[in-house]
């Protein structure tokens, strides 16, 4: 347990890879270590790694005498694998995932409050006469139409909903939609924080021109994922892609700005082995 400890410690000081190293050398010695497996797990939800984090809470799952937190995870795990059931749609064309962006109902909240406290400020500022028209006015902007006029960029510039068919990726927002055909797209690159705790994760696909930007870029952190069920969704748009890598923001970033040989970069990645692409295409399935 002295060793579980370190690991958990220098988790909470963001050093999530070396927490890792920590883990897997417990796990070598002693497989069936419970709060091994599940900081385990932990990092690699965090990392994009989802079916490897499956995998840890699989077998976690088989041990006997688990603690709160260790059935509470998996619990948690089970209940959101579900999500492909209420928050996607399969179609002729493919399976579409829908996306409620946090930002609306955080906005629709605030106007909800909004117009309550302008209804009971109106009347105070009504019966003071002309001189409380300006403080009126204000307090309907800020209270009423701010919240409504935010409300409308949100849903006018954000994700409606994703298509993943045969063909392609189709991304609909309010007022148009943009297709990326798979055979213009060559790699996807998962980019994570080695710090799990600032909730970064993006999925980033690339067309096979060399020295260009990703085609597409999505966000599929837990708290601000363009789509629900996003485990569902990165599973079944990775089983369409030729070569998978996870990658750091900070080799990310260098890539992109073309430090280092591309050789150099996609070896010190984390390819998707070919077991993980046929359960990816299993899970999509």
């Amino acid at each position: 347990m002295k060793h579980v400890k370190e690991a958990n410690s220098l988790l909470d000081n963001g050093d999530a890879s070396g927490a890792l190293g920590i883990l897997e050398d417990i796990l070598s010695l002693a497989p069936r270590n419970s709060e091994a497996l599940r900081l385990k797990a932990r990092i690699l939800d965090g990392w994009g790694r989802f079916d490897e984090s499956l995998q840890a809470l699989h077998a976690l799952s088989q041990l006997s005498s688990l603690s709160e937190a260790e059935l509470a995870d998996i619990e948690a795990r089970a209940m959101e694998e579900k999500e492909a059931i209420v928050y996607s749609e399969l179609s002729a064309e493919g399976r579409w995932y829908f996306a409620f962006p946090t930002a609306q109902v955080w906005i629709s909240l605030y106007g909800f409050v909004g117009c309550a406290a302008f209804l009971l400020l109106s009347p105070g500022l009504l019966s003071g006469g002309a001189e409380n028209l300006a403080e009126l006015a204000a307090a309907f902007g800020f209270f009423v139409v701010l919240p409504w006029l935010a409300l409308l960029v949100v849903h006018v510039t954000g994700v409606k909903r994703i298509l993943v068919g045969l063909s392609g990726i189709r991304v609909c927002h309010r007022f148009r939609e943009v297709n990326y055909p798979w055979s213009s797209l060559s790699k996807a690159i998962v980019e994570y924080d080695h710090d799990i705790k600032m909730g970064y994760l993006r999925l980033h696909l690339y067309t096979a021109e060399k020295g260009t930007g990703p085609t597409l870029s999505l966000d599929i952190s837990q708290k601000r994922s363009v789509v629900k069920a996003r485990r569902h969704f990165v599973r079944n748009v990775l089983s369409y892609m030729d070569v998978v890598c996870y990658l750091p923001r900070s080799q990310h970033a260098d890539r992109r700005a073309g430090v280092g040989s591309d050789e150099q970069k996609l070896n010190e990645s984390v390819p998707q082995s070919q077991e993980s692409s046929d359960q990816n295409t299993n899970s999509a399935a």
